[in-house]
């Protein structure tokens, strides 16, 4: 997978974008040139596309409040009298302090989980083909995670599995004191199936898998461009039902590692290695 998908996809775009608009607009404030100031609004603008094409799952209201204060920062007419310069700082102290709520509101999903050692537990996993793997004779990473936590692995995945298409797998999980690791829900996106629809599936699974006694990790999904429905969807559910996330980077990181996929997407034996060393490394007191 390319580079700069997989740097959109992780989300980090989000933050170059906010920081570089708000330089921008404070930058275009100071300066005195016509053309620097034209130069300056186009580089804010930029900004603003990174932000956006990140898809990261903000609520509406904000972005748009958010791009309102961005629109009329860049639209004010650069003159130097002093009313117009205190006009245009109050437009961008609003413009700033709204763009650090919006960092410090996605902040928190980036930070890494711990994730509770699952000692005496059985560890199942529910997820598509890249859990499943290409190769049938080659091990995946759940299977390799149990290896390394020495715990039974249970792994119901299969290629081309959705949401909903899943659930029918999460019903058999029996043990109730158990860990359940989550990779669901790319090929939602990829196939776009309704956000609607996701929601009902996804809520559907997570009250049959999130039952007293057992611990839920869910990968949070990378998303592309104007996907954020998917992902305002899965971290409402997620807080609903008390889901652990793992940060879309993880998954991202191992996706652009070298020689870690077959195709672009499905795990080569590195790809597998990694993704089972990657979650291993964020379970906690691993004794």
């Amino acid at each position: 997978m390319h580079p700069l998908v997989l740097e959109f996809a992780n989300g980090r775009t989000f933050f170059y974008g906010m920081v570089i608009s708000l330089i921008a607009c404070a930058s275009r404030l100071r300066s005195k040139g016509g053309k620097s100031r034209g130069a300056l609004r186009i580089v804010a603008i930029l900004g603003a596309v990174l932000v956006i094409a990140s898809a990261t799952p903000l609520p509406i209201w904000i972005y748009v409040l958010w791009l309102l204060l961005l629109a009329v920062n860049a639209a004010l007419p650069a003159r130097d009298e002093e009313r117009a310069k205190k006009r245009g700082w109050l437009v961008f102290g609003c413009l700033a302090v709204l763009a650090i709520l919006m960092m410090m509101l996605e902040a928190p999903y980036h930070l890494t989980p711990s994730i509770p050692f699952p000692r005496g537990k059985a560890l199942y996993v529910i997820g598509d083909s890249l859990s499943m793997g290409a190769d049938t004779q080659e091990q995946n990473w759940p299977e390799l995670l149990g290896v390394k936590a020495n715990v039974p692995v249970r792994n119901f995945s299969f290629g081309g599995a959705k949401v909903g298409s899943a659930l029918h797998n999460a019903e058999r999980i029996e043990a109730d004191d158990a860990l359940v690791i989550l990779e669901i829900g790319g090929n939602d996106v990829l196939y776009r199936t309704a956000v609607r629809d996701y929601a009902a599936d996804l809520g559907e699974l997570l009250a049959t898998v999130c039952q007293p006694g057992r611990q839920v990790v869910m990968f949070e999904l990378p998303l592309p461009p104007f996907h954020n429905g998917y992902g305002r969807v899965q971290r409402k559910l997620a807080r609903t039902y008390g889901v652990t996330l793992i940060p879309k980077r993880y998954l991202t990181k191992v996706l652009g590692a070298p020689d870690s996929t077959l195709d672009g997407l499905h795990f080569s034996h590195t790809g597998n290695e990694l993704m089972a060393e990657t979650v291993w490394r964020l379970f906690e007191k691993r004794g």
